[in-house]
């Protein structure tokens, strides 16, 4: 009789074991997956200095409405300051 209590907690440890065992495999092997996606899909994919300037020159809406930003930090401290005024 001794030898089955010893024999059924034998199978649940091994059951346990193998189940924890499964479930790391399973985040590891989703990590790999994440991981490969950053490092080689296309938005998160390093450009160099060049290859960015040579992107901006030749997208279509590349010089409009851009605004230097000394400017833009200008006219938003001048907004603050005037709403700082009226109150």
């Amino acid at each position: 009789m001794a030898w089955e209590i010893v024999a059924v907690w034998i199978i649940i440890a091994a059951a346990v074991i193998l189940f924890v065992r499964d479930e790391r495999r399973g985040r590891a092997r989703d990590l790999d997956v994440m991981a490969r996606h950053f490092a080689t899909a296309a938005q998160w994919r390093h450009r160099s200095g060049r290859q960015v300037d040579l992107l901006i020159e030749h997208t279509p809406t590349a010089g409009l409405a851009t605004v230097p930003d000394g400017a833009r930090a200008a006219r938003t401290r001048k907004l603050f300051k005037e709403s700082l005024a009226q109150g």
